[in-house]
């Protein structure tokens, strides 16, 4: 081909570019979709008129910006996606075409807009050369369907109102009739549905349903000049002809040329309400009938409340004179109701206040158990709460509580109260403090008491030492008289015999005295303690030497204890550790003490063991305490007698004819609580018994006082000056009675299961 027709033809082909190019440009003006072209880089090179309207910007604000920039953040790989598929068929029919949802704005100042886009991929030669998005703007089309959304919900919440209201709701046209009525109207008027109501002629007119027709016409002139109406009453007809009072209140609906459209209302049934409103009217009426009626009784009535005005007012000067002497009474003055259960108080006068403690405020309202407690006795309650029961009088004493918790004595007297029928209307209740006088009873009592338990005590002392008295009198009465007239012819060795025999008479008149002076001092408190080392060991020895040859028909076997067999702990009661230390290693005990308790133990344990040859004398050492023990196989001890075993003149009822003063033990009790110690006892009749001494390695500091001074001042008998004597009447006579001593309850800080417990025999 020439040169000329090569020119020619690129000529051409240049002309029908332009030409196209025209068509294309002026497509895409008319064009309200967007129309943005991207190069393979995703770089927008060319956007459509249609952005001036979409975006709000020139095709120049986004000539130059990739699609990253334009695309949301959400939306930007999703497109992408796309973009390759269409880019990766280029040369298939359709194949480079996709279609994709995405949201598109030019900078951070402007609205995110959504858009249909659809991608499509220009290809040249097999390869693309551009990207064409086309932007269907779906902004208002999202913005309609949800105002729509939001219209369908508040159509569906008014279609539920409307359904469901508890009042009445209408439309109804100009002329009357019903457009629509919701459920509760059509009940109200009788029908089942609403659709029946609107069926119904001449029912579905409003007009029709008035009883009074000219109500229709007030309702259409209400809404003529006011175009509302509120709280309208009215009597209407039901479907089945009855009636009923409805309340409208309603308002005009027109359009946006005032044109009237409709009436909407609703209507409230207050059939009641106008029923209350006449039976209040007809009661009104009659209540003023009677008004007038009793005016005219009144005014007679007025007179004669005068003259009873004026006797009230003398009773209650009369009353009033009775509640001040009631206020000034001593006593407590009680007054409670009997028509009530439990008959309350409802009076109470100062002087119950004062007694008790109590206020009348907290004690109106209450019954008598306020003031009864634990330590009231319940006879007294019970013949109370009878006597209420019964509303009859009643007199007792009784221990009653005062608001502090302090106790007093009581004596209450209830009286009844009857009305003119004869009815118990009240119970009266006097009360009085019989404290004092209740103390004086006591004191008296006690003193009666003690009278009386110290007359038993001397008979017993005159029985006891008259009989003891006796016994040796005797003997050296019969033995003197025979020396007087026998003497000269006698054996030396029968003369001998009666004078021992008087001589052993008046060691025990002598021992008999010292236990009695003893005692005497013991209540005076003018025994003393005097400890000192002692080798407890040798003293046993020798005392049982010495009363071995008192009672030759006895024999008194002496042991010690093995270790295991004394306690470690401390003497009951509670010991001083420093209050006397130990001399040579020695146990301090008061000898002469010590010697009361061994001598009567043993003394006794051989005297009330007449069948049985043998007792036992055992010693035991411990750490912090010294046991004694004396065992025999006599008599025994009742168990009625151990708790009165330690008594003064106290004997056992199974000794017989056993000779005895009742001291001895006594004597062993005090002695034994002078160290500090304890004793116990465990006995069995008829097989023996066991007495258990303890008594502390460190007693007691001895205090000498003015008690324990005066033992020893000049004038004072032989017997008081001298302890020995005490236990010298042992060493010859073991008949100074000293009597087995069981009673663990008595002995001071000793265990009680201890002093029961029986050791095995030896």
């Amino acid at each position: 081909m020439s040169y000329a027709a090569k020119n020619y033809a690129k000529r051409l082909a240049a002309t029908a570019l332009f030409r196209n190019r025209q068509r294309l440009l002026a497509l895409l003006g008319h064009l309200q979709d967007l129309v943005l072209t991207f190069n393979p880089r995703q770089i927008c090179c060319e956007a459509s008129p249609a952005i001036e309207t979409t975006l709000q910007c020139p095709p120049a604000a986004v000539t130059g910006k990739s699609l990253a920039a334009l695309v949301h953040p959400d939306d930007l790989p999703g497109l992408r996606q796309e973009i390759a598929v269409a880019m990766g068929n280029p040369d298939r029919p359709n194949g480079n075409v996709c279609r994709i949802f995405g949201r598109l704005r030019v900078d951070d100042t402007m609205p995110w807009r959504s858009f249909n886009i659809t991608v499509a991929a220009v290809a040249l030669d097999g390869r693309v050369t551009e990207l064409l998005l086309i932007c269907h703007d779906i902004t208002e089309k999202q913005r309609n369907e949800a105002i729509l959304t939001t219209l369908k919900q508040t159509e569906a919440r008014y279609r539920n109102i409307f359904e469901n209201a508890s009042e009445g709701i209408y439309q109804i046209a100009p002329d009357g009739r019903y457009i629509s009525v919701n459920p509760r109207l059509a009940m109200m008027l009788g029908y089942g549905t609403p659709e029946a109501l609107m069926m119904d002629e001449p029912q579905s007119c409003k007009a029709a349903q008035y009883c009074d027709p000219g109500r229709w016409l007030d309702f259409i002139c209400a809404m003529e000049s006011a175009m509302v109406v509120t709280n309208f009453e009215s009597l209407i007809r039901r479907r089945d002809g009855s009636t009923l009072w409805v309340a409208e209140n309603a308002r005009s609906v027109c359009d946006r040329f005032g044109s009237l459209l409709y009436y909407e209302g609703t209507l409230s049934d207050i059939t009641y309400r106008k029923r209350s409103e006449e039976a209040l009217h007809r009661a009104n009426e009659t209540l003023e009938r009677r008004v007038q009626e009793r005016t005219s009784a009144l005014t007679a009535a007025n007179q004669k409340l005068r003259v009873e005005i004026q006797e009230r007012e003398r009773a209650q000067a009369a009353l009033t004179l009775g509640n001040q002497a009631m206020n000034a009474c001593s006593n407590g003055i009680i007054i409670s109701d009997a028509r009530l259960p439990d008959a309350p108080f409802v009076y109470v006068n100062p002087a119950f206040e004062r007694m008790t403690g109590y206020g009348a405020d907290e004690a109106i309202g209450k019954t008598y158990g306020l003031l009864i407690g634990p330590g009231t006795d319940g006879e007294a309650i019970a013949r109370l709460r009878l006597a209420i029961a019964r509303r009859e009088e009643c007199r007792l004493v009784l221990r009653t509580y005062r608001r502090d918790g302090s106790t007093f004595w009581s004596e209450l007297s209830l009286s009844p109260i009857r009305s003119e029928q004869g009815q118990v209307t009240h119970l009266v209740g006097i009360q009085n403090d019989i404290t004092q006088r209740r103390q004086l009873e006591e004191d008296l009592q006690k003193a009666l008491a003690a009278e009386r338990e110290l007359n038993d005590m001397k008979s017993r002392f005159i029985s006891t030492t008259s009989h003891e008295f006796r016994t040796p009198l005797t003997s050296i009465l019969s033995s003197s008289e025979f020396l007087q007239h026998y003497g000269l012819t006698l054996p030396m060795e029968k003369r001998d015999r009666h004078f021992q025999r008087i001589q052993r008479a008046v060691k025990n008149m002598t021992q008999l005295l010292d236990d009695v002076l003893h005692i005497s001092r013991v209540e005076a408190g003018k025994i003393a303690l005097n400890p000192e080392p002692l080798d407890l060991r040798a003293f046993c020895l020798e005392l049982v030497d010495e009363l071995q040859g008192s009672f030759p028909d006895h024999g008194i076997v002496f042991e010690e204890m093995a270790a295991g067999e004394v306690g470690g702990g401390a003497i009951a009661g509670g010991l001083d550790p420093g209050a006397c230390a130990l001399a040579g290693g020695l146990p301090c005990l008061d000898p002469k003490l010590l010697r009361h308790i061994l001598m009567n133990l043993l003394s006794n344990a051989v005297k009330y063991s007449p069948q049985s040859p043998t007792v036992w004398l055992r010693l035991g050492l411990g750490a912090d305490q010294v046991v004694f023990e004396v065992r025999d196989r006599g008599i025994g001890i009742p168990p009625a007698d151990l708790e009165r075993l330690f008594e003064s003149f106290h004997r056992a009822a199974n000794v017989g004819a056993i000779s005895g003063t009742g001291l001895g033990l006594a004597i062993v009790q005090n002695a034994v609580q002078l160290h500090g110690g304890a004793i116990a006892v465990s006995s069995e009749e008829g097989r023996g018994s066991v007495f258990t001494v303890q008594l502390p390695v460190r007693p007691p500091v001895p205090v000498e006082g003015p008690e324990a001074s005066e033992a020893s001042e000049p004038g004072q008998p032989e017997a008081s000056k001298q302890p020995e004597a005490l236990t010298e009447g042992f060493t010859e006579e073991p008949e100074a009675s000293r009597l087995p001593s069981p009673s663990a309850a008595a002995i001071a800080n000793l265990d009680r299961s201890t002093a029961r417990s029986q050791p095995s025999p030896p």
